[in-house]
């Protein structure tokens, strides 16, 4: 889901609470930050433009064509922001629904990804992660919830002190 549906699904009572980067947006709800984690570039094992590379810098993947996830996601409007501010543009080869989607064209060595840390986690050996040096862009992850109850069990429920 994107930001916007996400944020809408609140609004209309689909959902509870959310995750996401809400730094950009101004809403009424309960908002608490969980956590923060850098974007790392991902990239097929065998793509020869990252052989024995241990980090990037932002100047070698500025001009990059990227998977992305899409356009309205949180990730991805961070990305866009961060690049502009570095004079460049964000170039989005390919957009996709899900995160899996973006690592599967990754491992079949068909495209390379900027994106949150979470996603090594459970990395197919195909995948390699490189940190952009230089690139101190980050996602903040919070619990956003429509009413201070639930969102009081929901943070205990995530072990979180209030």
């Amino acid at each position: 889901h994107t930001t916007i549906d996400l944020m809408q699904g609140l609004e209309e009572r689909r959902y509870d609470a959310v995750l996401l980067d809400d730094r950009h947006h101004v809403h009424p709800y309960h908002t608490t930050h969980l956590y923060t984690e850098n974007f790392l570039l991902y990239v097929h094992q065998d793509d020869e433009r990252f052989t024995n590379c241990t980090s990037v810098s932002f100047d070698q993947i500025q001009d990059a064509s990227f998977l992305s996830l899409p356009i309205d996601c949180d990730s991805t409007n961070i990305l866009k922001d961060a690049f502009i501010e570095r004079g460049a543009v964000y170039q989005a080869e390919n957009e996709m629904e899900f995160g899996s989607s973006v690592l599967g064209f990754i491992r079949a060595g068909l495209g390379i990804a900027l994106l949150p840390e979470i996603f090594q986690d459970g990395l197919s050996p195909e995948i390699k992660t490189l940190p952009v040096d230089g690139f101190d862009v980050v996602r903040e992850l919070s619990l956003v919830s429509r009413d201070a109850p639930h969102h009081a069990i929901l943070l205990d429920l995530l072990g979180q002190s209030r």
